[in-house]
């Protein structure tokens, strides 16, 4: 295990969402501590040092100029779906490295399985355009808005909301809450910062993406079972009523007696709340079986040739 060394704390730092962060690191401070750390270093600046950390977004800000060497091993990076970020001390370029979240392993059969429930799917990202739509390809997502702000993606839904869209919004980062919030239903993980679940509507408390399709469909059976509730009542009520209020005394001189009309009436609450028992029988949809369903049938349209 190797010693760790507590750095001296920076100065107005500057949190620049879907950008980066600023901070100025001052001389005295930086060469206190290197000497407190008996720590030899080759810069010893003059000055107090401004510290970049980010995209090319904030480099141009800052208008500091990234080399092609760099800018090409970016792209590699980008291209496998990572991202870069670009680290600069004092005017330059420093040094660069790449990060990644990985996909949950879900992540692709919940997008096929949405897709397959007439839902259309679609990412916003603050990641630059080639790593954006790496991940699109794996999780199967075609409909791609790379390298926006928070509020882009608020944009975005509210143009979606324009064209008559219902949105839902599934994030669980800071830069997710406003879109969130703007969405029609915002779903955050329960893994997520503190800030999402807060602007969610709807929180996961697991960390699975197979929980959203659960959601989904359990809202829509609930949606059925309202509407059966409302039809069945209706229907009863028609019958009921004008058989209590005498309708048939003219012809028949029947008419139902107080009391059987007080318990139709029960009857009415009663049928109702049993139907809605029902949603007891509810079972969750297993976005696995269905991969596996998926999987035999593609297995089993193959040419004979090419199974064995």
């Amino acid at each position: 295990g190797g010693q760790q060394v507590p750095f001296c704390t920076p100065e107005d730092v500057d949190i620049r969402p879907g950008f980066g962060i600023t901070c100025t690191v001052k001389r005295a401070s930086h060469l206190n501590f290197m000497r407190s750390h008996n720590l030899s270093s080759e810069l010893k600046p003059a000055q107090d040092m401004r510290v970049c950390i980010g995209n090319r977004k904030l480099m141009q800000q800052e208008n500091l100029a990234v080399s092609e060497s760099t800018d090409l091993w970016m792209k590699q990076e980008e291209e496998q779906g990572r991202t870069a970020v670009i680290f600069a001390v004092g005017g330059i370029v420093a040094g660069v490295f790449s990060i990644a979240d990985p996909l949950k392993p879900e992540a692709r059969d919940v997008v096929e399985y949405l897709q397959g429930m007439g839902i259309n799917c679609a990412m916003a990202s603050g990641d630059n355009w080639r790593t954006a739509h790496a991940i699109g390809r794996q999780v199967g997502i075609s409909d791609i808005h790379a390298g926006i702000s928070p509020i882009e993606k608020v944009d975005v839904i509210k143009q979606l909301q324009r064209d008559n869209i219902s949105v839902g919004m599934i994030g669980d980062g800071v830069n997710d809450s406003p879109a969130l919030v703007a969405s029609d239903v915002g779903i955050a993980l329960g893994s997520g910062t503190d800030i999402a679940v807060e602007a969610a509507d709807y929180v996961l408390m697991r960390d699975n993406l197979e929980d959203v399709v659960m959601a989904i469909d359990l809202s829509r059976a609930t949606m059925r079972r309202i509407k059966y509730n409302y039809m069945w009542a209706l229907v009863y009520n028609l019958i009921c009523i004008p058989l209590a209020a005498g309708a048939l005394f003219p012809s028949t001189h029947l008419q139902l007696p107080p009391w059987v009309a007080g318990g139709a009436m029960a009857m009415s609450s009663v049928s109702v709340v049993c139907s809605s028992l029902l949603l007891h029988l509810y079972r969750r949809p297993s976005v696995t079986a269905h991969r596996a369903k998926r999987s035999s049938f593609v297995f089993s349209s193959l040419p004979e040739n090419q199974t064995s």
